[in-house]
């Protein structure tokens, strides 16, 4: 809440960063609805977008961050994905394995925001 709000009070431009949980997300929307001029309008043009690790390499997710961003969909505030497999340690060692691992993460991802709102 408070990396959003010392951002959205220091520039016009769209602000990206994470939230801890569904509540901190409901904070931030609250905000940038203020700012807005009201949640409809935020929804037409959304200035800001959450960041959700939700992949845990190898192929696992997040519980929390999952939520987070399922509700984040719902809202229709953008989500950037994030996986970050680690080649040799929560992937194969290669850079071919690592990339296709990474491709079947951020896919997960994908259709995971696709099932909560197509």
């Amino acid at each position: 809440m408070n990396c959003f709000f010392a951002a959205l009070k220091a520039t016009g431009k769209h602000v990206m960063a994470g939230v801890n949980d569904e509540e901190g997300l409901h904070k931030v929307l609250n905000l940038a609805s203020m700012l807005a001029g009201g949640f409809e309008k935020l929804q037409k043009q959304p200035f800001i977008s959450v960041i959700t690790s939700f992949a845990i390499s190898p192929l696992k997710l997040c519980t929390q961050s999952t939520l987070i961003m399922q509700e984040a969909v719902r809202h229709r505030i953008p989500v950037a994905l994030s996986s970050a497999p680690m080649a040799g340690s929560t992937s194969p060692m290669t850079m071919a394995g690592t990339l296709a691992q990474l491709h079947a993460e951020q896919l997960a991802g994908i259709v995971i925001c696709q099932l909560t709102r197509p």
